[in-house]
């Protein structure tokens, strides 16, 4: 459906928590040789949501071969707590985090979690473009992958991104059933899979590989 994430882009998974789980994924998979669809690179991973979950990333690691000190030793982790941290981290921390490790994926988590105000808020809006337009700069100037998710339903900063976005991918969760829709995207056209599936198969589908996920 993706095609895989490519350097220089910037992309977002939004609408539940599975584009968090996935990325937790992406973070151990940049870690792997490129034959084995990995950028052999650690990942940066800023918590604006304070979900990275340990014990997921942990999982996921085994099942890719990963010793998990291994993995966590190739995993830069940044919380934030406040709005003013996090773009600090991403506008001042980010680049020199970025040349000291030659990092090649980025994830940040839950992007809009603090943002507690209204969109027409003319601070809030002004820092969500700031934040944006450094993400932009760094793809491009440092050749990187940046993912942002937003599960915590703030859409109304979504059309500040949207424009900006490489790849914009929503996923919609109900009972026993998952909707993923390509919404944007540098080559392919707008499409959407539905996928039904219980427990188990659920399971399954966060914690096996997804074969070439990052290269495509």
């Amino acid at each position: 459906l993706l095609g895989g994430i490519q350097q220089n882009w910037f992309s977002v998974f939004f609408g539940s928590k599975f584009c968090h789980m996935l990325s937790e994924r992406l973070s151990v998979k940049s870690q792997l040789s490129r034959d084995f669809g990995g950028w052999e690179s650690p990942s940066i991973f800023i918590d604006a949501g304070n979900s990275f979950d340990i014990y997921l990333f942990t999982d996921i690691s085994r099942e890719y071969g990963i010793q998990p000190k291994k993995a966590l030793d190739g995993i830069i982790i940044s919380r934030s707590f406040t709005i003013f941290q996090l773009l600090h981290t991403i506008k001042h921390k980010l680049p020199e985090i970025i040349d000291r490790t030659s990092s090649r994926f980025i994830v940040i988590s839950d992007i809009f979690n603090m943002f507690t105000e209204d969109v027409d808020n003319i601070d809030s809006k002004k820092m969500v473009m700031d934040m944006i337009e450094m993400i932009i700069k760094l793809c491009k100037t440092k050749r990187i992958s940046i993912l942002a998710t937003n599960w915590t339903n703030r859409n109304d900063f979504e059309d500040i991104i949207r424009p900006r976005a490489n790849m914009l991918v929503e996923f919609r969760e109900q009972k026993n059933t998952i909707d993923v829709s390509l919404i944007k995207h540098p080559t392919r056209d707008p499409t959407c899979t539905h996928i039904q599936y219980n427990n188990k198969i659920r399971n399954q589908m966060l914690l096996q590989p997804i074969e070439r996920m990052v290269n495509g």
